[in-house]
Parts: C-alpha cells; structure tokens; sequence
C-alpha cells in the first residue's frame, strides 16, 4: 500500500481513484441498505428520522472519509475534507452510502422479499395500542419506506413525461431499465445536493474572511481532476498543495506552528510574504528560471497555471520552492529548467 500512496512516487490520480471506488468505498458501502439509516438529503424544515444512526457514528463514518483522502490524495493533515472531495472529485460519503442504499431500496421494493420484511417488522405483544403506532411511525424503517415511495413517485413523474402510460409500464417491467433509471435520479439528486453543501462550505469560507486558494474558485460541478492528469505522483502531491493552500510555505499557519515562527517574509528575496503565487509568479530570486518557464508556456498567469499548465507548474515548484519534502526529486530532468511544455523523462 505504502508503494501505492507514495507522495513522491506510485500510482497517480486517476489510478488512486480507482482504489477509492473498487476497495475503499466498496467496502464502507457493504450492506448499506440494511444499516445505513440516515437521510442527508432532508431539508431543515423536515423532522429528524428518530433511532438511526447517531451523530457520532455519523461523524466517524465522515472522519473515516477525510482519512482515506488524504491517504490517497497525499494532502496535507490540515486540508478540508470539502476540498479534497472536489480535488479528488469524488461525493461525500454520507450521500454515496445515501445512494448506494436507496439505490437497493427502490429498486427492491414491492417485492416478495420486501414485503415479507415490512410484515415481519410489525410490532407484537401487549404493548398499548397508540404507542405501538407511534413507534412504528417513529421507526427508521418505516421513515425510509415513505423516501422510498416519494422517490418512485418523482421517478415515475419524470419518466412519464416523455412516455405514454403503456410504454412507460412496459419499460419498467424490464429490470435494466429500472435499475438505470433509478440509479441516474439518484446520482442527480445526490450531485445537487453535494453541489448545494460545497457552495454552502465556501460560503462560509467567505464569512470568516479566510483566503480563497484556486481549489476554492471552482464550482462543484467542474472537472478539476483535469488538472492532475498525466501527472507524476510527486507533481500531484505539489499541485494538491499549491492548489489548496495548505503547503510547507510560511503562510501557511500550520507551517508556520512547526516551525514555531510568525514570520511569513519569503526567505528566498526578504521581500514580500511567502505564498505560492509569489514563488511561482513574482518572486525576484527566481526570475531567471521564471524566464524559462514563460518561454516555454507564454505566460505567468497564477489561475492559468494552476489550471491549464499543472504540469510544468508542479514541475517548476518542485525544482525551486526549498520544500524538504520533495528534496530528493528535484534533480530529476523531468524537474530542470530550462525546459519546453512538454517534460523530458
């Protein structure tokens, strides 16, 4: 595994990801219809679903999330766990198992084995009459089968609208159709609501007046995964860094407290404060490989770079910012300049 994750060398985005889908997640999400009794999706105005799964189960299960991420991602410990969902550009977990869970209920129910379940689910014994129904209504089970219902209703609404009533029927009876239909409302109702919840992050962001880095000037729905292909894995553990702000420079605030400093003044020129935009960008000790890098991409444009020239950027940040962590790459030619857009292996 350690050769796998390996922030300087093993595997690359796009490869990680795949892990993330076929061991991680799969793992997380087995049997998540029978325990996974949550709604994430509900709004503020709806009642909470009384005896599922607690707060804290809640936040170890998005804990355990935030872990794998950065495992895979090689972020740095204090990155955000919104953040590195969007880097990564995968959903958060609690709408994935959400998914995967309804997913199974909506697709099984009315059947067989499903109702045999809801009769066998009945309250018995003596207990008083009005309790007993209160408690089934209180009931996760029973909560979920109402989402259940509301989700085949909306599925049947959307889908009739471009169906007559007999098509519609015919089609539903085939089970592949079924399970692509319900699978894609789903994966739109969950996209929605992990686009609504990273806007709402930034939003709050923006209240505390923290700085926004490029990670956080992209919207939910764009394909920054882009930004990492092709990439080696050291380049992808830089881009992570630069992109979200949180890298072994002196602005950052948790840099800073292992160094045990409140200095911030770039070490390179003594002039300006010691971000990554000013390294890559405006940094007058590193004009002249600048050059380089401006000859071979026609610019110095810090959004551009971050987004359409990841690449020699990373490559240009390993070489020259003094990041102990990558020390033992930076002689590589992939890593010297000067050198065109394309690197040299």
């Amino acid at each position: 595994m350690k050769r796998f994750l390996g922030g300087k060398f093993g595997s690359n985005f796009a490869e990680r990801r795949k892990l993330y889908h076929g061991k991680f997640l799969a793992k997380i999400a087995y049997a998540a219809p029978a325990w996974f009794l949550h709604d994430p999706t509900r709004t503020a105005s709806e009642p909470r679903m009384i005896y599922g799964l607690t707060l804290k189960a809640l936040g170890m299960l998005q804990k355990l999330q935030n872990e794998m991420l950065k495992a895979l991602t090689r972020a740095r410990t204090q990155t955000n766990g919104p953040v590195m969902e969007h880097e990564f550009h995968v959903l958060p977990i609690l709408l994935q198992l959400h998914r995967i869970a309804m997913d199974h209920r909506v697709l099984h129910q009315g059947s067989e084995h499903y109702n045999e379940l809801q009769r066998n689910r009945q309250y018995r014994g003596t207990i008083d009459k009005a309790v007993r129904v209160k408690s089934l209504r209180s009931h996760p089970y029973n909560r979920l089968h109402e989402l259940v219902v509301l989700h085949l209703e909306q599925i049947h609404m959307l889908k009739q609208q471009d169906l007559s009533a007999q098509d519609f029927q015919d089609e539903w009876a085939k089970l592949k159709t079924r399970k692509k239909w319900i699978k894609a409302y789903h994966y739109d109702l969950i996209f929605y609501k992990a686009e609504k919840a990273f806007t709402m992050y930034l939003r709050s962001r923006a209240h505390r007046h923290q700085h926004f880095h490029p990670a956080h000037n992209t919207k939910f729905i764009d394909h920054v995964l882009e930004c990492y292909a092709d990439l080696k894995s050291a380049q992808c553990t830089m881009t992570i860094q630069m992109r979200t702000g949180n890298i072994a420079l002196k602005t950052n605030y948790f840099h800073r407290r292992t160094l045990d400093t409140n200095d911030m003044t770039c070490p390179l020129c003594e002039k300006a404060l010691h971000p990554a935009e000013h390294l890559l960008c405006h940094c007058s000790a590193l004009e002249l490989p600048r050059q380089h890098l401006r000859a071979a991409v026609g610019h110095t444009s810090w959004a551009k770079l971050m987004t359409e020239e990841c690449e020699i950027a990373s490559a240009f940040a390993i070489r020259y910012f003094e990041i102990e962590q990558f020390d033992s790459e930076k002689e590589k030619l992939r890593y010297q300049f000067l050198r065109t857009r394309f690197p040299c292996d």
